[in-house]
């Protein structure tokens, strides 16, 4: 058992480096104050109490008790101990004395993975394994014959050949011999007094201690009854006392090969041996009946088990495999590994539950390799992890992206996705439901007196009520700040009006105490019903937001329903203005083109990491890029009655409402087009560019031909476009979506997929799309420098990315951090204001080709 000594005040750092290490035979030691491993390792004499390693987390200012510390490791006997240093930034290991010490090893916090590995290789390098006494001797032969002349003339010829030789006389001696020493080669009389060569043979055969032994037996003279003899006693030589000293000692070489090829043999399985005792996966191997051969010590402890002989001889499938994710018996029959065991098949990365011996249920995901010997199979070897922990870690990930942190109530992006499935599902039945949206009244005037504090206090009292008071069939989430939207299902308006009532009720009984301040606490309720001939969960969001407001200005405390007739919403007044102003936009040319330049990251690489990351970051980047970009991503803007630029986002929702997004993506194609016509034509070079359409645009019958004809009438290569969709959500029309997707991808355009299906990171279904490029959820981008899930998640999409041929881009980069991290990470393309700001056309035209970057404060 080795011990490890872990020195680092982080308890977080500390469990990442538990979950990195995964060797068997180790204990781990934790230190959390440096100044308790001060005394610790000062107490120490000699090699008494050291343990085998040492891992510190070295921090970017060091306190006095480390620098101790470091000196202490740096004497000995310390100094011999090998030490693995943690380090966030290489630069606070200026220096230090550490770094000239022997046996040490500097590892960056943010490549965990690599721990186990730097660990093992540590310990190996100051612990070489111990060579064997057959490695340091000669071939060891031991010769037995009752005559002492033939002992002494055959010793002698071994002996001037280089072999170790032992000399015995009797049968009796000779066994007690090979028992007691390693013996490489017996060569035995036949004919002896108290017991026949043949005999002793069979009883070295015989005895597990001396099995290896090759044999070969010495007599006077042939015989082929005393042959037939020698070869069935176990011996696979027989040879004659009166042949040439040359054709003995030829016959013993053979011999000497026959040992080293079982050396050699011997050393691979060690070798294999100790290969499948470290690694942290379990391995196990099966025959075609499923029977287990051999399994490693970590599969016995995942599994539970002490010894390896409580499963060897064993069905795999009745002992561990014998149940499905259900906790369902499962027939072998209908067992997936089982079958793969019988037929030979490769199984990979299936997940599925083993059952411990203890009973109880893990998740694994194991992997199933057929073994061949001379082309027919002989078996399979599994390896499996388990992967609970990862499972939890999804399950966290999508409660995260699903729900609001504070309250823990759903969050807006799954009520609106909620609302758009309880749409549907009312358009089919015919039902009604109503929608509630809950605003607490005077909550403003709640966080000005008591603070914010006070505010998300009351947030989660008000969350808890509502939740206590809503049907188990209904839907709460919190949308933003102090509003509340409630989905009752399958209602009629009476009913719905009785529920809300309830809602408004307890909220008016509530009293909020913060301190010493008491407040009282009601809700204004705007409610709405939803029915077949709803608009959209945008519009029903919008009609309860203007009841809401209608109850507020009635006097709060109130409940309004939303009257289509009487009541006008926000969204009304502001839709019946897009339909013309869309329309003059199309006919009067009125829409502008902006074009954010995407590098390649390896374009910024050396510039990444020469910058000062203390420094303001308000230092212009691209002045010292000193090239072009590789791509540009094309933003469709249209002006305001002042003139001012609106983004995409604030019209092309309409434009989709009202079937007039086609003709704005066709528009925007076009143009682009002739834009790289026209920039060919003036030998200014071929450059990509990357258009946003929506689903309806590539689901029109026409589309793709539409594109072959432009490129075809304006000569432009399909390469130059890329392609990717605003909304990214495989729904009713998936299939069509994929295939609209494969054809632009066969016909040479560019294909951008995001990586996320409605927020939730779901990379399988990338599997099923072509593309070219994948973009990274922004949401995983913010805060990357210093979120290890947002790191594991990144790298995740990253290596899948990668493994299918594609490219990742990285968008909305803020600050000089996120770009290294995201270098760091391997991301292809980098694109954010941080980097260059967009560009018009008329400055592409002009030869412009990068903005210079915005001040980032």
């Amino acid at each position: 058992m080795s011990t490890i000594l872990v020195i680092e005040p982080s308890a977080t750092l500390r469990f990442g480096v538990r979950r990195a290490i995964h060797l068997p035979g180790l204990e781990l030691q934790e230190e959390a104050d440096s100044a308790q491993a001060l005394v610790r390792l000062s107490s120490m004499s000699g090699q008494s109490g050291c343990p085998d390693a040492i891992i510190l987390g070295w921090p970017a200012r060091a306190t006095s008790e480390l620098h101790e510390l470091a000196t202490v490791l740096c004497d000995p006997p310390c100094n011999r101990i090998p030490l693995m240093l943690m380090v966030q930034d290489t630069q606070a290991l200026n220096g230090l004395a550490l770094l000239n010490r022997k046996a040490t090893l500097i590892q960056h916090w943010r490549n965990l993975e690599e721990t186990t590995a730097n660990l093992q290789q540590m310990l190996l390098a100051h612990n070489p394994p111990n060579i064997t006494e057959q490695e340091q001797y000669p071939v060891h032969v031991l010769l037995v014959d009752d005559s002492k002349t033939i002992r002494t003339q055959f010793g002698g010829l071994l002996r001037k050949e280089g072999y170790r030789v032992t000399l015995t006389g009797t049968a009796a001696e000779a066994y007690k011999v090979a028992k007691q020493q390693p013996i490489d080669i017996a060569i035995v009389d036949y004919y002896m007094p108290e017991e026949n060569g043949d005999v002793l043979c069979q009883r070295l055969k015989r005895d597990p201690a001396t099995r290896h032994i090759e044999l070969a037996v010495l007599t006077g003279n042939y015989d082929d009854v005393l042959v037939t003899a020698v070869l069935a006693s176990g011996a696979t030589e027989c040879m004659f006392k009166n042949e040439s000293s040359r054709l003995f000692l030829a016959r013993v070489k053979a011999l000497v090969r026959s040992c080293e090829q079982r050396r050699i043999i011997a050393r691979e399985k060690q070798q294999l041996d100790n290969i499948l005792d470290s690694v942290g996966d379990g391995v196990y191997g099966v025959d075609m009946e499923g029977i287990v051969t051999f399994i490693n010590p970590a599969a016995l402890k995942l599994l539970g088990y002490d010894r390896e002989s409580d499963l060897l001889g064993q069905s795999a499938h009745a002992l561990f495999h014998y149940a499905d994710v259900a906790g369902n018996p499962v027939d072998p029959r209908h067992c997936f590994l089982q079958q793969a065991y019988q037929l030979g098949d490769e199984l990979l990365q299936w997940e599925t539950q083993f059952q411990t011996a203890r009973g109880t249920a893990i998740s694994v995901e194991c992997s199933v390799r057929p073994r061949h010997f001379d082309g027919y199979l002989a078996g399979s070897v599994v390896a499996f992890r388990d992967i609970s922990e990862r499972l939890l870690f999804e399950e966290e990930l999508k409660w995260q992206v699903n729900h609001d942190h504070l309250t823990k109530l759903l969050n807006r992006q799954y009520l609106e996705q909620a609302l758009e499935q309880e749409i549907r599902r009312l358009f089919r039945t015919g039902e009604t439901s109503a929608l509630l949206f809950i605003d607490i009244d005077r909550f403003k005037q709640i966080n000005d007196l008591a603070g914010h504090a006070a505010g998300d206090q009351l947030l989660i009292e008000v969350s808890n009520k509502l939740k206590q008071r809503v049907r188990q069939s209904d839907l709460i989430a919190r949308v933003s700040g102090d509003e509340f939207v409630v989905i009752l299902h399958n209602v009629k308006q009476e009913k719905a009006y009785k529920l809300a009532e309830n809602l408004r009720e307890i909220l008016d009984e509530a009293v909020f105490q913060y301190g010493e301040r008491v407040f009282d606490i009601t809700g204004s309720i705007g409610m709405t019903m939803i029915d077949a001939s709803s608009f959209s969960a945008e519009r029903v969001l919008a009609n309860a937001d203007s009841a809401c407001h209608t109850a507020k200005c009635q006097g709060r405390n109130r409940i309004h329903l939303f009257d289509e007739d009487k009541d006008i919403s926000p969204f009304d007044k502001q839709e019946q203005g897009w339909i013309s102003r869309l329309t003059q936009a199309l006919e009067k040319g009125r829409f502008q083109l902006a074009f954010q330049p995407v590098f390649a990251t390896y374009h910024v690489q050396s510039i990444l990491e020469n910058c000062d990351t203390k420094h303001d970051g308000q230092s212009n980047l691209i002045d010292a890029i000193e090239c072009r970009c590789d791509f540009y991503e094309v933003q469709i803007q249209l002006p305001d009655a002042q003139g001012n630029p609106l983004p995409a986002a604030a019209f092309l929702p309409a434009a989709e409402r009202f079937d007039l997004i086609g003709n704005i993506d066709c528009y925007v194609i076009k143009r682009v087009v002739n834009l790289i016509r026209r920039q060919s034509c003036n030998g200014c070079g071929s450059m990509a560019y990357a258009v946003s359409i929506s689903e309806q645009t590539l689901l029109q019958h026409d589309f793709v031909t539409l594109l072959d004809n432009l490129v075809s009438e304006a000569g432009v290569a399909p390469e130059a476009l890329l392609f990717s969709l605003r909304e990214n959500h495989p729904g009713s029309h998936a299939r069509e979506i994929q295939a609209k997707l494969t054809l632009l991808y066969a016909r040479g355009f560019g294909v951008i997929l995001g990586e996320q299906v409605r927020g939730y990171t779901a990379l399988t279904h990338l599997r099923q799309l072509h593309a070219s490029h994948i973009t990274i959820n922004e949401n995983f981008i913010d805060g990357l420098p210093t979120d290890p899930i947002d790191q594991a998640v990144v790298r995740a999409i990253v290596d899948v990315s990668h493994a299918q041929k594609r490219k990742t881009i990285a968008r909305h980069v803020e600050n000089l951090e996120t770009c290294q991290a995201l270098a760091h990470l391997k991301v292809d393309y980098l694109q954010g204001d941080f980097l260059a700001q967009a560009i018009s056309e008329s400055e592409l035209e002009q030869g412009v080709t990068v903005q210079p970057a915005r001040q980032i404060v």
